[in-house]
C-alpha cells in the first residue's frame, strides 16, 4: 500500500486477542523535552500507556526523525525509555510511521521494545477487526502533499538520508517542516481533510473499526457501511491535552487526556 493510496494488498494483521485494553494515540509532534505538549504525552504514556495490554502509536510521534541520530535528542532518549520501561512490564508497543517520522527506523524501534509496522494494520482484538493507520492516506484531494510525499520516500532520497551529515539532514528537515507549515495556510481546509471515497476503498479489507490520526480534529463517524457495523475515530494532535482511543469490552471510545488525568469521553460525532 502505497502513501497516497488507500487501496493494495491487504492489510498486515496484528493479533491481540489476549489484550483487554488497547488505546491508540499519534500526533504528539514532540520537539522540545520542556514543552507542555511532551509532559502531557510522557504522563499519557505512563499512566494510560501504564494501565494498557498495548499501545498503537498511529505516527508523527515527533516532530521530524532523521534516522538513527535522532535518537540522541532529549526529547526522543526520554521518550524512548519511557517506552522501554512500558515494554519491561509487558506493555506491547506498535508503531505505524506518520509523514514527519517515517524514517523512525526498525533497530531503534527493537531496542526500546517497540514494533514497527507497515502504513496500514489490522489489530484483531476482543472480537474487533480495527484497522490503523496515520491518516494521510485518506486525504487523497491534496495533490501536492503525494507529490512530495513520493519524492520523499522514494528509493535515491531514502538512500541520500543514509549518507548525508547528520546535521544536513537535521537542516532539511527542519526547513522541509517550515515549508510545509507556511503552504498549509494556503490549502483550503477540505482538501486536507479526509476524503470519504478513499475511507470507502478500505471497507473491502473487512474492518468494523478505523483509527486515524493526521487531520488534528478528534471525532467519530458511526455507521459508514449501511449493511454492518462501521465506525472511524478521528485522533487529535497534542497540546495541554490530546484525544486518544481506549478499546475494551470490544467497544471503541474517543477520549481526552488532559493534565495527567483521564478526562471523560468526546460526545458527538463528525
Amino acid at each position: 500500500m502505497t502513501p497516497d493510496s488507500p487501496g493494495g494488498p491487504a492489510p498486515t494483521s496484528v493479533d491481540l486477542t489476549d489484550c483487554a485494553r488497547v488505546v491508540f494515540a499519534s500526533d504528539f509532534h514532540l520537539k522540545s523535552l520542556e514543552s507542555s505538549t511532551t509532559r502531557t504525552a510522557h504522563h499519557f504514556l505512563d499512566e494510560v500507556g501504564g494501565s494498557s495490554d498495548a499501545v498503537m502509536l498511529l505516527g508523527d510521534v515527533f516532530d521530524f526523525w532523521i534516522g538513527p541520530a535522532s535518537e540522541r535528542s532529549p526529547v526522543a532518549r526520554s521518550t524512548l525509555d519511557l517506552c522501554a520501561g512500558l515494554a519491561r512490564k509487558g506493555v506491547r508497543l506498535f508503531f505505524i510511521p506518520g509523514n514527519r517520522d517515517f524514517l523512525f527506523d526498525r533497530a531503534t524501534a527493537r531496542a526500546n521494545g517497540i514494533t514497527v509496522l507497515p502504513d496500514v494494520a489490522m489489530i484483531l482484538t476482543q472480537g474487533r477487526r480495527i484497522l490503523c493507520l496515520h491518516g494521510d492516506q485518506l486525504c487523497s484531494l491534496d495533490r501536492s502533499y503525494h507529490i512530495a510525499t513520493r519524492i520523499l520516500r522514494s528509493g535515491p532520497v531514502l538512500a541520500l538520508s543514509r549518507v548525508l551529515p547528520v546535521f544536513l539532514m537535521r537542516r532539511l528537515a527542519e526547513g522541509y517542516r517550515d515549508h510545509s507549515r507556511r503552504i498549509t495556510r494556503h490549502k483550503s481546509r477540505k482538501s486536507m481533510d479526509l476524503c470519504f471515497e478513499a475511507v470507502g476503498e478500505l471497507l473491502a479489507t473487512g474492518c468494523d473499526g478505523m483509527v486515524c490520526g493526521h487531520v488534528h480534529q478528534a471525532r467519530r463517524y458511526a455507521s459508514l457501511a449501511p449493511s454492518r457495523r462501521m465506525e472511524l475515530l478521528v485522533l487529535s494532535a497534542w497540546g495541554r491535552r490530546g484525544a486518544y482511543v481506549n478499546l475494551e469490552g470490544g467497544e471503541l471510545e474517543l477520549r481526552w487526556f488532559e493534565g495527567t488525568v483521564e478526562a471523560c469521553p468526546i460526545v458527538g460525532e463528525g
